[in-house]
Order: structure tokens, then sequence, then C-alpha cells
């Protein structure tokens, strides 16, 4: 192994810090991202969605019952959503 001077030392450890800074940032990204099955989350309609869409992206049940359930849970009588709009869904 070849003497390093302390430059050289200091930017490995440096590279080192910032190589486990990357990972832990992922990690938890990673992990605040999963979403656990009987949680209900905000869901906030983007420009094209329809709630067929979100539906199926949040549950895997028959389509027609997750429809009802979230129109349930957020108080709705119709599909018609709006850009922006904060739906409550039930994630399965």
């Amino acid at each position: 192994m070849k003497n390093r001077t302390y430059e050289q030392r200091m930017i490995m450890i440096c590279f080192m810090l910032l190589v486990i800074f990357i990972l832990l940032a992922m990690l938890v990204q990673d992990f605040k991202s999963k979403e656990i099955p009987g949680q209900v989350i905000e869901h906030i309609v983007k420009s094209g969605e329809n709630l067929t869409q979100i539906a199926t992206k949040y549950s895997d049940e028959y389509l027609p019952k997750a429809l009802c359930e979230i129109k349930k849970l957020n108080n709705m009588t119709e599909s018609d959503l709006v850009v922006g709009q904060v739906l409550k869904i039930e994630v399965k």
C-alpha cells in the first residue's frame, strides 16, 4: 500500500462520506414511498388523470368496488375530477 498524503486521505474520506450520504438518501426515499395496505393517503389529481386510473394505481380490487370506495371516502356523487383536487384513498 502506498503512503498517501494528508490531502489524498481527506479527499478519500470526503468521497466515502458522499457515497454514504447518497446511499442513505436513496434508502430514505425508498422507505417513504412505500404505501401500507389500509393506510389512507392523499392523491393530488394531475392533468389527464381520471378516477379509473387513480383507483387502479392504488388498488388491485374489483374496479367498480374500488371506484365506489374512493367516491365514498371523498363524499363524491360523480366521477368528475379537477386538476389539483386532493383525494383521500385507502391503499389496498
